[in-house]
């Protein structure tokens, strides 16, 4: 008899469409520029940076610090690409980077969200590999 595989054993799957990825960063320049460059990737069709105040266990010690929040929008099926490239960019060792999913949203705004990430990294063109 083969043993169960484990759910993190097999692909994420994603009933919803959308997605809503978020990440923190320490400062707001570095949280800009993470958007900023997810954005322009296509993995996400926009971003919202904002401060935050996170308490949290690192380091065996409760920790409460400023942060930046950026919330990514996305559709689902690009969302395993998005945290892993989160996690190539971040400066963190180990980055905030999950997903919840968009349950209802507005049509034309969920259309917009689709059509600004079909060009995905893979396809568009990076400046200076031309």
């Amino acid at each position: 008899m083969t043993e169960p595989q484990h759910p993190h054993d097999r692909p994420t799957e994603h009933p919803h469409q959308h997605v809503v990825v978020t990440t923190t960063h320490e400062d707001e320049a570095a949280a800009r520029a993470l958007a900023t460059a997810l954005v322009r990737e296509r993995l996400a069709a926009c971003a919202q940076v904002h401060p935050i105040r996170s308490v949290y266990w690192w380091g065996g010690e409760v920790q409460d610090a400023p942060e930046w929040r950026v919330d990514l929008k996305t559709r689902a099926a690009l969302a395993d690409r998005l945290v892993a490239r989160i996690g190539e960019l971040h400066s963190y060792d180990t980055p905030e980077a999950i997903a919840v999913p968009v349950t209802t949203g507005a049509p034309d705004y969920l259309a917009w969200l689709d059509t600004e990430t079909t060009e995905t990294a893979e396809t568009a063109e990076t400046p200076g590999t031309a």
